[in-house]
């Protein structure tokens, strides 16, 4: 491989997942050079289709750990515990602190479980050990955000010429014999909402749903909301199953 090209190397390079950098780099020193050169870096960035103008390297080119929190930043889900099957069970706000499951204001009596009568998760959803699943009153819960924790720059950035592409994305399904039905939401700082999914209803059945959104704000700080309840008001656990929501964003300058 060291034969071909600096600029094919640098792409292939760029292509190497963030957890094996250092591995690799360790394996020669053209390796190591080329995995920390700033063209690489720029690469990745563009390969995920994030800004890697001047102006954000202005903020992260030289100091590597800002760098690599900002591409994962724009990499990863920024919603933690999405499943909450840290604590396998049943549990409701009352018990259940934010710092322990990431999620606040919760409300209801969610449980966690796995496919219970609907069909086996879709392959598309990505990896899950559980899904939660919502009760006859409504179940509520919600996580913040704060992107300055990843990109401490990131307010001034979008005074000026930047923008965020947020995109969503969650699977949900009802139950076999319940009808079911689920509310997303985005809250920002100044109070205005973006809605998601809103009283979004479905009919007794085994299927997963996908439900996504694309958004472009200039807000770094929100919440995200979610709702979810039976329709047929049983006691138990029939309501609306959710599965792997997800959050990422992507930094953009405005043409």
């Amino acid at each position: 491989m060291n034969d071909l090209p600096l600029e094919i190397i640098t792409k292939v390079m760029s292509y190497i997942p963030i957890e094996c950098v250092a591995e690799v780099a360790s394996t020669c020193k053209l390796w190591n050079s080329i995995l920390n050169d700033t063209v690489t870096w720029i690469q990745r960035l563009e390969n995920i289709g994030t800004y890697a103008g001047p102006e954000i390297l202005h903020h992260v080119l030289f100091d590597k750990a800002a760098m690599i929190k900002y591409y994962k930043m724009c990499t990863r889900n920024l919603l933690r515990n999405i499943n909450m099957d840290k604590d396998i069970g049943s549990w409701s706000g009352e018990n259940t602190g934010p710092n322990e499951l990431n999620w606040s204001n919760v409300t209801g009596d969610w449980k966690i479980e796995k496919h219970v009568g609907c069909n086996e998760f879709p392959v598309e959803a990505g990896p899950a050990k559980a899904n939660t699943v919502t009760s006859y009153m409504a179940c509520e819960r919600e996580q913040d955000i704060n992107l300055a924790q990843w990109l401490p720059d990131i307010e001034k950035l979008l005074k000026d010429d930047f923008q965020l592409k947020i995109s969503w994305k969650v699977w949900i399904a009802p139950r076999y014999d319940c009808k079911s039905s689920y509310d997303a939401e985005l809250i920002f700082e100044d109070n205005s909402e973006i809605v998601l999914a809103e009283d979004f209803h479905l009919d007794a059945g085994k299927n997963w749903t996908s439900l996504s959104k694309r958004i472009s704000t200039k807000n770094f700080k929100f919440s995200y909301y979610e709702m979810g309840k039976d329709r047929q008001f049983w006691a138990g656990h029939y309501g609306v199953k959710i599965l792997n929501p997800t959050i990422t964003v992507k930094l953009v300058k405005i043409k």
